[in-house]
């Protein structure tokens, strides 16, 4: 993949630049990262709240998972030498404190109150053992709502309130509630178990996961905004609750599209996470997140609400996880390694303003452009993004497609996201139907075998222009908020299928008194079959929507065949554009192996090395090399993950990690 990148040609027309492409099948699972153009103004800089997490090896911040059973292992003894030593290395890190699990929780607490019910997470149907980094769990979780549990974890609260390290800048934040696997919240699919382990009402939990709440914020000690909820952020389904629909409706308001334990966390100050974004058709509609969807002309467009208080204030955190792609033991997205599937998960990322996105360091090097994209763009505001830009596609939403008509749930809202589809990721540029030259098709649709695809449903990721039926146009709009008035300068980058011998241009709302159809200069196709990236600057874009139907700009296919369109990115001419350095800098690539290894680890690169630093996940120095070496040996290092840290002579460092077994 990284060869790819080293052969995108470049060609001058005019005004415009194309980037042209290796030929491919008409199917987006053969998409690859030289199709597409991340380039940003020189002068963009990553903001201080938002980048890259995951256990190791990312750039931004590393994992700190701990047990509440090591953090307080008798009654009234705390133990926090895990995170005061992740805070003495200086580096960024975020906190995930496991709780529930009867792994993780401390064993007095059972003791002491030997009655709290023991509950199969999933309603009892997955009752198969996982993985996490304290060994394999036979999946048995506590009731945290019982009196006991939730009366010796809040004090277990307030000691770490006492503490307080959300007030630490490295501290960037912490996984909120430490419930169930992974320590994610997940209800819908554990309410069989409660209603037979652990019996409570619908309405006495909802008042019990809100004192819950509550008593994270106040551990929080100021600093709510560190806190992630880790629960869904739309409506969940109703199947997951079985015939419990009066549980689903307890947590769930399908009239007003709201999932109503997350809303209360965000209303309390709290940041949020989704935990399965590898899934990106079923984030369509997501009203706790700001994210709901409006109806129009039988088609769902999903808004962001940029006052909503998750987005109105860059200390908030909206976090999002992708790194289950290219992992073969995944539930999710296991054994998918596209860059297509990677690409779409970041772009739904960031159309809902997810500043924070957890991915592994192989997910990285797919396409280090793009994440460093993300790295740059994330946590901007209307006011301060260097682009606006819109992912042209159409899917049903798979969370809620085949549900069968429920009585208890019938609601306008609810019919619409349940029949009918949804188009496009917009951020601050959107793509609207306008008669009556401007209806588009959807095209371009996913084809593969992948059961993965089969559930997250095949979307269609192209629009095309309906020549037939008298419509030569695609319609644009610009927020506002982001550009409007005055004469500005700015590059519009579209990627299209060159699939037809003509030219096409676009045609927008101009400054000073310009006429509201100016023409850009043409694009000429060589009906290559070929997917391109071509930028049209244009130095005096008004943008005061004045074209039909307040639109600001649109393509046009020049009158003698359709045009398909992907995607559309408006960048700000406010100086000049600048490739993008991936991530680590280089494109260099370091092999290591054998990996995992308990003796000799092999080095193969073409980097000018002058100096090895190998240390643990906490950033302990363990082995320091000054010279450059074709292998080390770790086999007097204990078991565990390691980073090795690669420097030049003049300074520039690459990095892989290791597994010592």
């Amino acid at each position: 993949m990284k060869n790819l990148l080293k052969i995108s040609l470049v060609f001058s027309f005019l005004c415009a630049t194309i980037t042209c492409t290796r030929a491919q099948s008409n199917n987006p699972f053969n998409q690859t990262p030289i199709e597409d153009d991340w380039t940003l103004p020189a002068s963009v800089s990553k903001n201080n709240n938002a980048g890259i997490y995951y256990a190791y090896d990312v750039p931004d911040a590393y994992s700190l998972l701990v047990r509440w059973r090591d953090l307080n292992p008798t009654e009234n003894v705390y133990n926090w030498q895990p995170i005061d030593e992740a805070v003495a290395t200086g580096k960024p890190f975020f906190i995930r404190i496991w709780a529930s699990d009867t792994l993780h929780c401390p064993r007095w607490v059972r003791a002491k109150h030997p009655t709290i019910p023991i509950l199969k997470n999933e309603g009892g149907t997955n009752t198969s053992s996982y993985y996490d980094l304290f060994g394999i769990s036979p999946s048995n979780f506590f009731a945290i709502w019982h009196p006991g549990f939730d009366a010796e974890f809040k004090k277990f609260l307030l000691a770490f309130k006492a503490k307080n390290y959300l007030a630490n800048p490295n501290v960037k934040f912490m996984y909120a509630p430490g419930a169930w696997r992974y320590n994610e919240w997940n209800l819908g699919e554990a309410v069989s178990e409660i209603i037979l382990k652990a019996p409570i009402t619908p309405a006495n939990f909802v008042t019990w996961f809100k004192g819950h709440v509550d008593n994270y914020v106040d551990a929080s000690n100021g600093y709510p905004h560190k806190l992630l909820f880790t629960g869904y952020g739309k409506v969940e389904n109703p199947a997951s609750y079985g015939t419990n629909i009066d549980w689903f409706l307890a947590a769930n308001d399908t009239v007003q599209g709201n999932n109503i334990l997350t809303s209360y966390a965000v209303s309390k100050g709290m940041g949020v996470r989704e935990g399965a974004q590898e899934n990106f058709n079923s984030s369509s509609d997501m009203y706790a997140w700001g994210a709901p969807s409006i109806t129009i002309n039988n088609i769902n467009y999903q808004t962001v609400d940029d006052n909503h208080p998750l987005h109105n204030d860059t200390l908030k955190i909206t976090g999002t996880e992708n790194e289950a792609f290219c992992d073969p033991n995944a539930l999710i997205g296991g054994g998918i390694c596209s860059y297509y599937h990677i690409k779409m998960s970041t772009l739904k990322a960031m159309q809902l303003r997810v500043n924070w996105l957890n991915v592994r360091d192989s997910l990285i090097k797919y396409d280090p452009k793009l994440f460093q994209y993300f790295r740059l763009t994330a946590n901007k505001t209307v006011k301060t993004s260097p682009d606006a830009w819109a992912a042209l596609r159409q899917v049903h939403d798979p969370l809620f497609s085949n549900i069968p008509p429920i009585p208890k749930l019938n609601s306008p809202l609810w019919t619409s996201r349940v029949t009918l589809p949804y188009r496009n990721w917009e951020k601050w540029l959107i793509q609207r139907e306008v008669l009556p030259d401007g209806k588009t098709v959807p095209v371009y649709q996913l084809n593969t075998n992948k059961l993965f695809d089969y559930y997250n449903f095949k979307a269609f990721e192209a629009l095309r222009t309906d020549k037939a039926n008298g419509s030569n146009y695609m319609y644009f709009a610009v927020d506002d908020a982001f550009m409007k008035g005055g004469a500005n300068e700015v590059h519009i980058k579209i990627t299209y299928l060159d699939n037809f011998a003509g030219k096409w241009w676009v045609e927008y709302d101009a400054a000073n008194g310009g006429i509201a159809t100016k023409k850009s200069a043409e694009i000429t196709n060589a009906n290559s079959n070929t997917w391109k990236t071509i930028t049209i600057n244009i130095s005096d874009a008004g943008f005061t929507n004045r074209q039909n139907g307040n639109m600001d700009f649109r393509i046009y296919n020049g009158g003698n065949s359709d045009i398909t369109v992907r995607f559309v990115r408006l960048v700000k001419g406010i100086d000049i554009i600048s490739a993008i350095d991936p991530i680590n800098e280089t494109t260099t690539n370091i092999n290591i192996y054998p990996n995992p290894t308990n003796a000799i680890l092999n080095i193969e690169t073409n980097f000018a090395f002058t100096e090895i630093i190998v240390s643990t996940i906490l950033g302990t120095e363990v082995l320091k090399i000054n010279e450059n070496v074709k292998n080390i040996n770790i086999s007097t290092l204990p078991n565990g993950f390691y980073l090795m840290n690669f420097k030049s002579k003049n300074g520039k460092i690459r990095r892989k990690s290791f597994i010592k077994k």
